[in-house]
């Protein structure tokens, strides 16, 4: 069997849960880590889906080298800092919609993940 894709999670509210729900379904993933700038959230969050790693700080997350991708369910405004930053440390991104707040964060999103 192939390597599994080690994901890490941006956000701990509603839409992070849906996606960790659905991930833990999905046999070819792995949740390795969570980040939420609530500390406590992250720890929850955590504990609930059975994730190794949790940390207050997404570019913690971002650092780990055993992260493959990352879903991003932050707040919309900070979707294009975080992809951007995601794809310079070499991360696969998700982003929950919408994808950004306008025409120039998508193209500079778009073009960070095809460096």
């Amino acid at each position: 069997m192939e390597r599994k894709v080690r994901i890490g999670i941006i956000g701990s509210q509603f839409i992070s849960t849906i996606h960790a729900e659905s991930l833990r379904t999905c046999a070819q993933a792995e949740m390795v880590a969570v980040a939420s700038a609530h500390a406590e959230r992250a720890g929850a969050f955590a504990q609930r889906f059975g994730i190794p790693h949790h940390f207050d700080d997404y570019r913690r997350l971002l650092a780990m080298p055993e992260v493959d991708m990352v879903v991003i369910g932050a707040p919309n405004h900070l979707h294009c800092p975080m992809t951007v930053e995601a794809a310079e440390t070499g991360k696969h991104v998700v982003v929950e919609k919408p994808l950004c707040l306008n025409l120039a964060e998508a193209d500079r999103m778009i073009a960070a993940c095809r460096k």
